[in-house]
């Protein structure tokens, strides 16, 4: 029984054990060993020598083989015990792009660490806003609200929006080629759009044309010798009309009417003969009245056409006849004034002939150039 259990007493335990066992073995040697002299007592100390060194041998066994077993442990157990501590803990690291910690220079965000910063922080919409794998913003998912001008066509009422024409082209519009181009307001803009030419096309763009419809070319009536009118081009575009373009009398010199003239009363009016038409003359110099003659048979019609030059801020001129009918004719905004004289008829009778007298009260101030005609001549 306590050889089985020796290793789990206490070394008090362990010593007291050896002393019982000690003296029990020496009581056993005393019954088996036959009585000694008492003479030879000095002779007893031989056996309590041998039976102490025994002793002495089985308690510095014991006990060294105990102590040398719980030293053993002690130490193994403290060892093992730290080492394991000491690897748990986890090293230190240096900060990284990755590591979800905006804790590096030139890291803007980091993972799903993105700071304060949002879409609408950076003048965004909406969206979610993303980090790269280099750690910078990634606004890829970021959004804007549609509008007129971010080059998409992507809301009611847009034909296009900046370089995005929906599909559309000059040719699919119509045209035969061009560049189709966008409005600010989102609306197409055709003008670049061309057609193959041909005559009627309204330009001059074949060495065949000289004009088309309205277009000369940077011809004129001026350019083509004449003072004022219109061109007109031919329907084969080959040719120009001058038809309608005239040549102007000269004009009047005013020196040569300086001065009163001789023609400035009824009783000195100038006759002016049926081939003489037309007359020309000048308000010039205070010379303020100018008074004509001329003959229309009584069954006879005829217009008097007056033509005056300048017409900017036209003065009053005063018409009058022989026969006594009077006519006032203010108009500055018109070059040209007919009287139409009618057949001699009652109740309006009148003679053959006819005065014709102007009156310019501003002459002294401005210059007007005149020409009388008389035209449509019919008995």
């Amino acid at each position: 029984m306590f050889g089985l259990h020796a290793h789990n007493l206490t070394r008090s335990t362990r010593i007291s054990l050896v002393c019982l066992l000690t003296l029990s073995l020496a009581a056993c040697s005393g019954d088996d060993l036959p009585a000694s002299d008492t003479s030879d007592t000095g002779n007893v100390s031989d056996a309590d020598p041998n039976t102490d060194a025994d002793t002495a041998d089985t308690d510095p066994g014991t006990d060294a083989g105990n102590d040398a077993d719980t030293a053993d442990t002690a130490p193994g157990v403290d060892a093992d015990t730290d080492t394991d501590a000491a690897d748990t803990d986890p090293p230190d690291e240096d900060p990284f792009c990755g590591d979800n910690l905006i804790n590096a220079a030139g890291e803007v965000c980091d993972g799903t660490a993105l700071g304060d910063l949002t879409c609408a922080s950076l003048g965004f919409d909406g969206g979610e806003l993303g980090c790269s794998e280099t750690c910078t913003l990634d606004t890829s998912g970021c959004t804007r609200d549609p509008v007129c001008g971010d080059d998409s066509v992507n809301q009611p009422g847009e034909d296009c929006d900046g370089s995005d024409f929906a599909g559309e082209t000059c040719v699919s519009l119509g045209w035969d080629g061009g560049e189709l181009s966008c409005t600010t307001n989102c609306e197409l803009d055709q003008s670049e759009c061309i057609t193959n030419p041909y005559c009627g096309d309204g330009e001059v763009n074949q060495p065949s044309e000289i004009c088309d419809l309205q277009a000369f070319d940077g011809e004129s009536c001026e350019t083509q010798g004449f003072d004022e009118g219109w061109l007109t081009c031919s329907d084969t575009c080959d040719a120009i009309d001058t038809s309608n373009c005239v040549l102007l009398p000269p004009p009047i010199d005013c020196a040569a009417f300086e001065g009163p003239e001789p023609n400035n009363s009824i009783d000195q009016a100038v006759a002016i003969a049926s081939g003489d038409f037309p007359v020309q003359d000048a308000f010039c110099g205070g010379d303020e009245v100018e008074v004509f003659t001329f003959n229309v048979p009584e069954n006879c019609s005829a217009d008097l056409v007056l033509t005056f030059s300048p017409t900017t801020d036209f003065p009053m001129v005063t018409l009058a006849t022989v026969s006594g009918n009077f006519l006032t004719i203010d108009f500055p905004d018109q070059a040209t004034h007919t009287i139409t004289i009618s057949p001699a008829a009652s109740p309006n009778p009148r003679p053959e002939t006819l005065a014709i007298a102007m009156q310019y009260l501003l002459a002294d101030q401005y210059e007007i150039h005149y020409e009388i005609d008389l035209q449509n001549l019919s008995c």
